[in-house]
């Protein structure tokens, strides 16, 4: 599967996001080993040095073991700061509760306060209606007009406190506390671990993306599937084989190598397009039969060069 340079730019940023949540994860570990001020801002110089280390001796094989080691480094800190936001989200937790239960207390006692006043009003409407048809009619009227309202508004009073407490409730707990709240603490550790390591694997081989080459993009546009051979770059020492970097070869009909190769050019086995470096490592031939052949074909008008190409203009 060739990669294309969308497939690079979406690797190197996906690369990039991982590598600082894990470079973020170190710092913050180490950060936190120290007091705050100047050791603290060189703890955090070191953590992103250390990371940054780790990407690049990643890339190189001869430095496996101390990358090997960086990752044992990162791996640990990104534990350790999971572990530490695992224990603030259990101690927030447990705050929650005591606050649930604390409601819970003080809602019971204004139910029990509500409960009184209005067994208050209850027997003050007893008491107001029997004196108003007894001869107490005035003190039955003032107990109407003074006592139950006054009741009453506190009893209002307290049922909007009691409406306030029953309504706040407190934020859901995550999935992560839901799946781990009852395992064992080591089955956390395992877990932590296994994301640390996720994390960091996939970020290097995401920044060890190699950039792909334009000349196989173009090929890929033109419709062929580049060779293994034509898909290996091009030694820095050899110039580019073209019929125009050397003098045309003397051309001998004779020789079956020629022939042969010229045969099988015209007759489109290796496509409109013929590669010298692709015909060399297919056939097993030197370069200058392959010249030749190539040389043979130009003469008869059956192959033109056209730019650093070659390609075929009629088959037999």
């Amino acid at each position: 599967m060739i990669m294309t340079t969308l497939d690079y730019c979406l690797r190197l940023m996906a690369g990039s996001v991982l590598a600082l949540v894990s470079t973020a994860a170190l710092v913050l570990a180490l950060a936190g080993l120290v007091q705050p001020g100047k050791e603290q801002i060189m703890a955090m110089a070191a953590g992103i040095s250390l990371q940054a280390c780790l990407y690049l001796f990643a890339r190189n094989k001869a430095d496996r073991w101390i990358s090997a080691l960086l990752l044992a480094v990162s791996v640990a800190a990104t534990v350790a700061f999971m572990e530490y936001a695992w224990q603030q989200q259990q101690a927030a937790t447990v705050m929650q509760q005591q606050q649930r239960n604390t409601s819970s207390y003080r809602a019971q006692q204004l139910q029990r306060q509500i409960d009184d006043i209005s067994q208050q009003i209850s027997i003050r409407l007893q008491v107001s209606q029997r004196d108003t048809e007894g001869s107490y009619r005035s003190r039955g009227l003032s107990q109407l007009n003074d006592d139950i309202p006054r009741l009453t508004e506190q009893r209002e009073t307290l049922l909007q406190q009691l409406a306030t407490l029953t309504t706040d409730t407190t934020a859901p707990t995550g999935s992560m506390e839901a799946a781990l709240g009852s395992a064992h603490w080591g089955f956390r550790v395992g877990v932590f671990i296994a994301l640390a390591l996720l994390l960091d694997y996939c970020a290097i081989r995401c920044l060890a993306t190699v950039k792909p080459e334009r000349k196989k993009q173009e090929v890929i546009k033109e419709g062929r599937e580049p060779s293994a051979e034509a898909a290996k770059p091009e030694p820095a020492l050899e110039p580019e084989i073209t019929c125009e970097n050397r003098p045309e070869p003397t051309v001998t009909e004779a020789d079956p190598e020629v022939k042969r190769i010229a045969e099988r050019v015209r007759s489109g086995s290796y496509g409109q397009q013929p590669i010298v470096r692709q015909i060399i490592s297919e056939e097993g031939v030197r370069h200058p039969v392959v010249k030749q052949a190539f040389a043979l074909l130009k003469a008869e008008g059956v192959l033109v060069k056209n730019g650093q190409r070659y390609e075929l203009q009629e088959a037999a």
